[in-house]
């Protein structure tokens, strides 16, 4: 009786497991799909993708749900105390697995969406766009994202490029770009938090070891605010104003 139920619990851990593997694939297939049968509507895919994610994150709260509802006085009921908390952390370490690995998976396929958004859209830039005066072709900054005033080199005319809405649309996606070509940057960072918050825990926490996480913080959000002015120019004048949010961002996060 015993060895059933946690066969069964261990069965059920197993199948759920399989699923969560599956089903992001499964997201990731049908967003990529939606996005090009949308004609790249970048809002609507997101917007699909949050549904699907939902799907997965209740899919992961059935861990609990199962347990607390059906398991547990079973497991009560047939095992020493010890046993059955074991079963119970064996659960909760696959739900905490999983719900990491839920938003790895966010950040990956939100990058690569946006990448393959971006790519097709900012060809908007390379299309012809005349001088209203003399018909001479002006250049297009690709770093901007909205109306942009061009002056023609031949007659001096300023003429206003006004971008349709899926252009003006890129800015959005920048971000995403950034968090995907900086991705082992930032579970590096997220690993070294751990490891201090674990010394925390235990009161051997200095403050050599916070001063040094610091440096790793605002080396990080600097490469990332960096990376993001290569695609969006309109950020530059912003850069100094988002190191400064981030330091003290960082000493609100430091007291939590």
């Amino acid at each position: 009786m015993k060895q059933e139920l946690i066969n069964r619990w261990d069965t059920f851990l197993n199948k759920i497991e399989a699923r969560f593997s599956e089903t992001l694939q499964q997201a990731e297939q049908a967003s990529f799909e939606f996005l090009e049968e949308s004609n790249y509507d970048y809002g609507q895919t997101m917007q699909a993708f949050v549904g699907m994610k939902g799907q997965i994150r209740s899919l992961i709260q059935k861990i609990d749900d199962t347990w607390d509802g059906k398991v547990k006085n079973q497991m009560q009921n047939a095992l020493a105390s010890s046993d059955w908390i074991d079963q119970s952390q064996k659960g909760s370490k696959l739900s905490q697995e999983l719900w990491k690995k839920l938003e790895y998976f966010e950040t990956i396929l939100e990058g690569k969406l946006s990448q393959k958004y971006y790519d097709n859209i900012i060809k908007i830039a390379d299309k012809d766009f005349l001088c209203s005066q003399c018909n001479a072709k002006l250049q297009i900054d690709k770093r901007i994202f909205r109306s942009q005033y061009l002056s023609c080199d031949y007659c001096n005319t300023v003429n206003t490029f006004e971008p349709e809405t899926k252009y003006t649309q890129l800015g959005g996606t920048v971000d995403n770009i950034i968090k995907l070509k900086l991705f082992e940057e930032k579970k590096a960072l997220s690993h070294a938090y751990q490891k201090i918050k674990e010394k925390e825990h235990f009161g051997k926490a200095t403050n050599k070891d916070w001063e040094h996480y610091k440096a790793q913080y605002l080396t990080y959000y600097e490469c990332f605010f960096t990376e993001r002015i290569k695609l969006n120019s309109d950020y530059e004048k912003r850069f100094e104003q988002d190191m400064e949010r981030k330091v003290k961002e960082f000493e609100k996060f430091k007291q939590r």
